[in-house]
């Protein structure tokens, strides 16, 4: 009699050691698809709040653009660990670009820690001139976000901007003598910066992306000055644009 109780309680201690693991790997599950979550929504708005207040001034909104979300990611575990513009290895934050395969010659980095929420973090930026210079930078038009937590639970926040101009690979120049005076639009896939001179690459009006509709106005060796449903005038390559 005392064998066969001293199974059954073997056995149900097995049951119950199996149902807690069960339980602590739903549990586990949870909590990461519930962190995941969070991130993604703490994402979207802090890019939602960067383009309120970009819009504010009269600027073009970023875009959000999958290849940087790895380094951004990247960086803020790196200031989880060290916060730093510094990187661990003693390089400077811009190396991660490299890293990641990212090509840019204008960039720059945010970070920040503590704050629980986008609209916390995005305060504390706005309030310092050197954040908000990048935030409010008419250069910059892509962007990610990246979010890291430490052992203690305290958020690490890292805004990555970038300048993507047009690729050097595009379609042949459509004949001007049938664009113009007529309507054109900005080649699919692209982010097109409009200048107020042809020779100026810092001078940007806006930049406007793939599909925008604009007017053209004028052609001159290679370049269209154009103008856009808002009103905005400015010069394009004639190659970045499609009847």
């Amino acid at each position: 009699m005392s064998i066969r109780m001293h199974g059954e309680r073997h056995t149900l201690w097995k049951v119950f050691a199996a149902a807690l693991i069960l339980w602590l790997l739903l549990y586990h599950y949870w909590l990461y698809a519930t962190r995941a979550a969070v991130d993604e929504s703490f994402r979207a708005e802090v890019v939602r709040l960067v383009n309120v207040e970009r819009a504010k001034e009269g600027l073009p909104p970023v875009i959000e653009t999958a290849n940087l979300l790895p380094a951004a990611d990247l960086r803020a575990s790196e200031a989880a660990g060290k916060f730093s513009h510094t990187r661990p290895d003693k390089t400077s934050w811009k190396t991660v670009f490299d890293q990641m395969g990212i090509t840019s010659d204008y960039k720059g980095e945010n970070l920040a820690k503590g704050q629980k929420t986008p609209e916390a973090v995005m305060a504390a930026w706005m309030h310092s001139p050197g954040h908000r210079a990048n935030i409010l930078n008419p250069r910059f038009n892509a962007i990610e976000i990246g979010l890291a937590e430490n052992s203690k639970g305290k958020l690490f926040w890292c805004q990555l901007f970038m300048e993507v101009l047009a690729p050097v690979e595009t379609p042949p120049p459509p004949d001007p003598a049938t664009l113009t005076g007529q309507r054109a639009w900005v080649q699919d896939g692209l982010n097109l910066n409009l200048r107020r001179d042809p020779a100026s690459k810092k001078d940007i009006v806006t930049v406007m992306t793939g599909g925008s509709e604009v007017r053209i106005l004028e052609e001159n060796k290679g370049w269209a000055l154009v103008r856009t449903l808002d009103g905005l005038e400015g010069w394009a390559k004639l190659e970045y644009l499609r009847k």
